[in-house]
Formats: C-alpha cells, structure tokens, sequence
C-alpha cells in the first residue's frame, strides 16, 4: 500500500506543468550525470520482514534544467528467513528536481537472480523521494527509496537512501 502512494505521487508530480527552472548561475545544465547510490531497510515477502542492502549507480542524461532519464544498475541483497538472496537489478529512470531540492523519480528494473536465485528474473518498479543539493561539481541526496519486486512471491523493499553524484 504504501508503493502504491509513492508510486502515485511520484507521476503526479512528474505530470504537472511547473515553470522552467534555470540553472545556477545561469549555466546551461549538464548533460552527464554519474552517481553512486547506497541504500538499506527493510523488505517484506509473505508478509515476513527481512532486512537488505542495495549498492549501486546511475548514469543519466539530462532532458533539461530539472528532468534527467538513463539507467540504473544496482546489486540488492536480501536476508530472507536465514538464506541469503541476491539480484542485479538494471532498468531505466526517470527523475525530476522540483525547486532545487525535491528530487523525485519513478523506473521499471529487470531484477536479475544470482546466486541460489540463479534463473529467477522477475521484473519491478521502483521510486525514490527525496532532498537533493548540489556543491559545485557535486550533488548529494538522501530520501526514501521504494522497490516492488513483481516476483513468486512478491518483494516489497523500502530504504533510506544516499547518493553522491558529479556533473559532466
């Protein structure tokens, strides 16, 4: 249920007209932008709660001053009921900075077995709100991060993540 908000209030907010924000400074915005992402929690299958630890990097493009897509790969481990499960999970995002500061973004993520979840390939979606700041060349972020695993059975995975990212 709480994916659902998330989910929910991440596009509604990604579809609603703001003005156009200009860059600090006046600069023109980057069109690379590489960061590296760490994230931990907690994830539910059948309704039993496990804790995870999720590593990982982004590398976007830039559509404009405050709107970036590309590709996520991350490597999500999960400690489910005494055995250990792992994915490499890769797809594609899309994010929004609202005001500066209020970074939200939305994907779908192929979520790759490995391990003794070798051959299970289930896909999800995930999103992230959360604060964004940026220091020059850099940008740091903290915020909450949501995966639903569309898996047998399904995963639930909800984080407190951070990232720092540099601007090309």
């Amino acid at each position: 249920m709480l994916l659902s908000r998330s989910v929910l209030f991440a596009v509604l907010l990604m579809g609603i007209p703001l003005p156009a924000q200009e860059p600090a400074g006046g600069r023109p915005p980057e069109t690379v932008f590489l960061r590296l992402n760490l994230g931990g929690g907690q994830a539910t299958q059948d309704g039993a709660r496990h804790g995870n630890l999720e590593l990982g990097g982004d590398l976007l493009l830039s559509a404009n001053a405050s709107q970036r897509y590309g590709l996520r790969v991350s490597s999500l481990d999960l400690d489910v009921g005494g055995r250990h499960e792992r994915y490499l999970c890769t797809g594609v995002v899309l994010e929004m900075v609202v005001h500066r500061w209020l970074r939200m973004e939305i994907g779908t993520v192929g979520f790759i077995g490995r391990g003794d979840r070798s051959g299970t390939n289930p896909f999800g979606l995930v999103s992230f709100v959360g604060y964004e700041k940026r220091a020059g060349a850099l940008t740091w972020s903290i915020g909450y991060d949501s995966k639903y695993v569309f898996g047998r059975p399904a995963i639930t995975v909800n984080n407190l993540g951070i990232g720092v990212g540099v601007h090309f």
